[in-house]
């Protein structure tokens, strides 16, 4: 049985929620190992770049998600309403069809937060991280993810009447694994160089030093872990959308569509060949701050041992977005076969009168 609109939001939201809130502890729980001592500026940057991180994720895909539901008819609502075009015009509808700005509407009112919680709470803050990732954070998600649904269904809506109340730019492949990258490597920063403070990562006895040298490998791998994780993450229902309305143009589909001979490999052996590298470029990035630079601090080191796990972080999401376009070109050849495109609109029109 199709569900209304109301319970397919319900069970989205929840579905939301779940995998934010799980992300989210994962992450928290990295930020408050990596800074024991928590301060008010660790805070806003991990929590801020967590909350960015989810609102840009939820603002990017609304659009396609929801234009798949309903063109696919996984959804049904007895009494459709009819977005009017001065909607468009909300600062609700600019905020969720732009990311970049849910993403800093998400670091601002985590920042906020933060500085309430500095200024009533100045050394509980590890607890305070603890109660916004687990209270306040979802009840935010919710509804941020609420706006999102709302204005991806009604510009479903306009799209299938016929009505283009705003322009639609095309997206291609290559901006999507930029945005993840950057978004991948600002929350990677905010989270992992607090580690600087303690005892472990101290330089007191320079790179040279086989305990810190140990550590650092054990910090690139655990940061590589968590990278190839969230690189897996699947797009198929948005892609499947983005390529029935057109968003993904001819470039995009060219450059998902065709895998390198390296994403042709099983996964089990690009992920050991990732992990076997890491642990050698480590090593061998530690023995050349040693002797060539050997003052230069912590974070120039984190920086430079990070390039290569954002070039693999780049290929993962390449080869998940690869395996997301095969899905996504099938889902849109069944939706396709099933429904016409010109009948659709009409029906939705006649359920309205």
């Amino acid at each position: 049985m199709v569900p209304s609109s109301s319970e397919y939001i319900r069970r989205r939201v929840v579905a939301i929620i779940v995998v934010t809130g799980v992300i989210a502890t994962v992450l928290v729980s990295s930020l408050t190992r990596n800074a024991p001592g928590l301060s008010v500026a660790q805070a806003i940057a991990g929590l801020g770049m967590i909350t960015a991180s989810i609102f840009f994720a939820i603002a990017r895909d609304s659009g396609g998600y929801w234009f798949y539901a309903i063109r696919a008819g996984k959804v049904f609502d007895p009494n459709p309403v009819f977005p009017g075009d001065a909607q468009d015009r909300t600062w609700q509808g600019a905020l969720i069809r732009n990311p970049w700005m849910a993403a800093v509407v998400g670091f601002e009112l985590a920042a906020l937060i933060c500085l309430l919680a500095h200024a009533l709470v100045p050394r509980h803050l590890i607890v305070f991280a603890w109660c916004y990732t687990i209270v306040l954070l979802p009840a935010a998600t919710v509804g941020f993810s609420l706006l999102a649904a709302r204005a991806g269904a009604q510009d479903a809506l306009r799209i299938l009447s016929g009505k283009h109340a705003f322009a639609r730019p095309q997206h291609r492949a290559i901006q999507l694994v930029a945005a993840d990258v950057l978004i991948a490597i600002t929350t990677n920063f905010a989270l992992v160089l607090p580690v600087r403070h303690k005892a472990a990562y101290s330089l007191e006895h320079g790179y040279g030093y086989p305990p810190f040298v140990v550590a650092f490998v054990i910090l690139l791998l655990i940061v590589c872990g968590f990278m190839l994780a969230f690189a897996a993450r699947s797009r198929r229902a948005t892609l499947a959308g983005e390529l029935l309305m057109g968003k993904a143009d001819g470039q995009f589909v060219s450059l998902a569509g065709t895998p390198s001979r390296w994403l042709a490999v099983s996964r089990f052996r690009r992920y050991a060949f990732y992990l076997a590298s890491i642990v050698v470029w480590a090593v061998l990035v530690c023995a050349a701050f040693a002797k060539w630079a050997p003052s230069l601090g912590f974070v120039p080191l984190y920086c430079v041992a990070l390039l290569p796990l954002l070039l693999m972080y780049a290929l993962e999401r390449c080869a998940a977005m690869h395996r997301d376009l095969a899905e996504a070109q099938d889902a849109e050849r069944s939706v396709l076969m099933t429904f016409s495109y010109e009948k659709l609109p009409g029906l939705i029109e006649e359920r309205m009168t």
